[in-house]
């Protein structure tokens, strides 16, 4: 069945769901507070959906990732994340 969202979209974030489903690559690069979080947790639940994707890496800002966090907590409650960082000590002279 249909995939139900926690809130209603937007229509320029289904625009922005729909071309992110569709392209092999696209920069999706809104405003800022325009949910450009929300289109792309959107995009990746419902590829989650295809039998063709099984995980997927998201890349963020460490100053983000609470942020992200929360929104893959409210737009794909199914979905399990990890964390994953590093910090490089920098060679000795």
């Amino acid at each position: 069945g249909p995939v139900e969202w926690p809130a209603q979209l937007f229509q320029y974030q289904v625009d922005g769901v729909r071309a992110l489903l569709s392209s092999g690559a696209l920069l999706l690069a809104d405003e800022m507070g325009l949910g450009k979080t929300v289109q792309a947790i959107a995009a990746l639940r419902i590829f989650a959906l295809r039998p063709e994707l099984e995980r997927a890496l998201v890349v963020v800002p460490a100053g983000l990732v609470a942020q992200w966090r929360r929104g893959f907590e409210r737009w794909a409650p199914g979905c399990r994340s990890s964390r994953a960082s590093a910090t490089c000590a920098s060679p000795s002279r």
